[in-house]
């Protein structure tokens, strides 16, 4: 009896130590989105960047170069959200993006375009399931009503991230959508969308390779 007795207090303590750890981890995933969360709200998206995993940037990488390097022709058959994306950052940086990487350039786009910010502030965290030890997902809130949708939080450089780049990514068939509705070219598609943004319209400049225009 004292043995089953003993075995029993156990199992209950090693059970009892896991709800713990789950729900210090749980502390953890809902503390890294409310601090990328408070650095969008607070407008400093530079220091927003820490709580964000490394596919964002690694796509913003990817698309500087293309931006610096495809022609006209290669930007031509990329997927029309990256198309957009490429020539937005030929329009509104030029140059200056010879300079800068994923992470300057989510700022930049965060710091110039207050859209970008959405509605962040409506949205709050609620329970944090974990996929995998390295994923996790945020059941998220709107106003104080359920979201119907879950943020999706990475575990990297010992904190957990928010995957923005997945949330991105839910986006792509509309922006394809929107322009096949319009049934303009792409050309004039992306100079009536690019003047909107910036105040100003691109000009014949915008196909070519910024290495060719800004060569050292």
């Amino acid at each position: 009896m004292p043995r089953l007795l003993i075995l029993l207090l156990i199992t209950l303590f090693c059970t009892s130590c896991g709800n713990q750890t789950d729900h210090v981890e749980e502390e953890q995933i809902i503390r890294g989105y409310n601090l990328y969360k408070e650095a969008l709200v607070q407008e400093s998206p530079t220091r927003a960047t820490v709580f964000i995993s490394h596919q964002m940037f690694d796509y913003y990488d990817s698309l500087i170069q293309y931006a610096i390097r495809l022609d006209s022709i290669k930007v031509a058959q990329l997927p029309v959200p990256k198309k957009m994306i490429v020539l937005m950052l030929r329009h509104q940086l030029g140059g200056r993006l010879l300079d800068m990487d994923g992470k300057s350039v989510y700022a930049f786009f965060h710091k110039t375009m207050p859209m970008m910010h959405g509605m962040i502030g409506d949205f709050e965290p609620g329970e944090a399931s974990s996929i995998d030890d390295t994923v996790a997902q945020l059941k998220m809130t709107f106003r104080g009503q359920d979201a119907d949708m879950f943020e999706e939080m990475i575990y990297e450089d010992g904190i957990w991230k928010v995957n923005v780049f997945k949330s991105f990514n839910v986006a792509n068939p509309d922006i394809e959508a929107a322009y096949e509705k319009s049934e303009q070219s792409f050309s004039d598609y992306i100079a009536i969308a690019l003047k909107k943004m910036t105040g100003k319209a691109p000009d014949s400049t915008l196909w070519i390779p910024l290495e060719e225009l800004y060569s050292k």
